[in-house]
């Protein structure tokens, strides 16, 4: 088995776990490989294609837009869940707890700006 990537956020150039699960997905849907060059492309593609598709479940599924936070935490729990189970990140307890508090500070902000999004959309 590959090694598992470090934990996200504890790099200082960001985590490349997103670019890890399009390799996986190209590879086993499409069997092709992506070169080492197209890794930072496939990982922004991916964080986006991953943050647009539950964008896109809040504003079919929120009744008042105003539930980011609350959403920022599902899909937070919801990340903590996945990445484990592929072998892309370790479970929430074996992570340094200085790498906890960003990743939460970013789902939250992730949050609040879907919520404002959808806000402005649906005036």
């Amino acid at each position: 088995m590959p090694a598992r990537p470090g934990p996200r956020g504890s790099s200082t150039e960001g985590s490349t776990v997103p670019a890890e699960v399009g390799k996986r997905l190209i590879r086993g849907v499409l069997q092709r490989e992506i070169s080492d060059e197209r890794t930072t492309a496939l990982n922004n593609a991916m964080h986006w294609l991953y943050g647009i598709s539950w964008g896109a479940l809040y504003g079919l599924g929120a009744r008042r837009p105003g539930h980011g936070p609350a959403f920022a935490l599902v899909v937070w729990a919801a990340s903590l869940g996945e990445l484990p189970a592929v072998a892309l990140s370790p479970p929430v307890w074996e992570m340094p707890t200085s790498s906890i508090a960003p990743d939460l500070g970013f789902h939250l902000l992730y949050g609040a700006a879907v919520a404002q999004t959808l806000r402005r959309l649906t005036r």
